[in-house]
């Protein structure tokens, strides 16, 4: 299909610490918002247990896959000892389908930080999220804190959601200038304390809109959509 140039992305960040529900705010957010594909890169299948998704292990079973709307992905069979390589591999071919597929798509992966560092980033991931605006591919990074991510991402992000985590340093510096509030961050009840209300979260968009609330009890819950 011909590009999209007036499409408008989003590419989202969402970060917190392990228990924080950050995984699962993602997983609503991959189900409420109108996709027509979700190219899901998930080797440790975090994600494919929360949305109850089969994980394809080989191209076929992927193109398969993707006539759902799905295409989620465990590198386990064709990269078994390099999954660096194999969401290299992903974002390529999520990236050829989303130029032949008509309407909104996504590529999201949790703990993103595994495949990439604050110094490395794989030129195939970095196409995904800043040429697949060109044909209305969103981008999706789930990881614990933004530092975890590369400097090129970082700035690139249009929607940045926080649960609990390590807000410090670089990582606190970055917090401020997208406009948090760090005692609030700070003082997020993550999910897995079972109290509600726990897997607290606030949300924030480039243009200064927030939304916060609770993914069980005490307030809001769901995800903000575009």
């Amino acid at each position: 299909m011909p590009a999209q140039p007036d499409y408008s992305s989003t590419n989202v960040g969402v970060f917190g610490a392990g228990g924080s529900g950050k995984t699962t705010w993602a997983a609503r957010y991959l189900t409420a918002t109108p996709f027509q594909a979700r190219f899901v890169f998930d080797p440790i299948g975090s994600l494919a247990r929360y949305l109850r998704i089969p994980r394809a292990q080989t191209e076929a079973d992927l193109v398969q896959q993707l006539r759902t709307g799905w295409a989620a992905y465990d590198p386990a069979r064709m990269f078994p000892d390099d999954y660096e390589a194999g969401a290299a591999w992903f974002a390529r071919w999520s990236f050829t389908w989303s130029e032949r597929l008509s309407g909104r798509k996504v590529w999201a992966c949790d703990e993103l930080w595994r495949f990439m560092t604050s110094s490395r980033l794989p030129p195939e991931i970095r196409t995904v999220m800043l040429a697949g605006r060109n044909f209305g591919m969103d981008f999706l990074a789930i990881t614990h804190r933004p530092t975890d991510l590369h400097p090129q991402i970082r700035p690139q992000l249009d929607l940045v959601a926080c649960f609990a985590t390590t807000a410090d340093g670089e990582s606190a510096r970055y917090l401020v200038d997208r406009g948090f509030d760090l005692d609030q961050v700070r003082a997020l009840r993550p999910a897995k304390v079972r109290k509600p209300p726990c897997g607290q979260f606030v949300v924030r968009s480039l243009s200064g809109a927030e939304y916060s609330g609770a993914l069980y009890g005490g307030g809001a819950q769901g995800v903000a959509r575009r």
